[in-house]
């Protein structure tokens, strides 16, 4: 399990990671079972949206001046 938060750019149709951002410790048992109760899954269609474009992201699409065997 990995919690990391995310922000949308304008420029990219993809939702961006954000390293290093803050967090602290935390109890993950109680953590690890809230997502099992509330997990989902982001490539189901529709269930992701550009805040500004209202469009979703091109999943498995590569996006130029990427590795087509990487894509998202």
């Amino acid at each position: 399990m990995t919690l990391m938060i995310h922000e949308w750019w304008d420029e990219s149709p993809f939702p961006q990671g954000i390293p290093g951002a803050p967090h602290k410790c935390a109890n993950w048992d109680k953590l690890t079972t809230w997502f099992q109760d509330n997990s989902f899954d982001i490539f189901k269609p529709g269930m992701m949206r550009h805040p500004v474009t209202g469009l979703e992201p091109p999943w498995g699409v590569a996006l130029k001046g990427e590795d087509p065997s990487k894509v998202h």
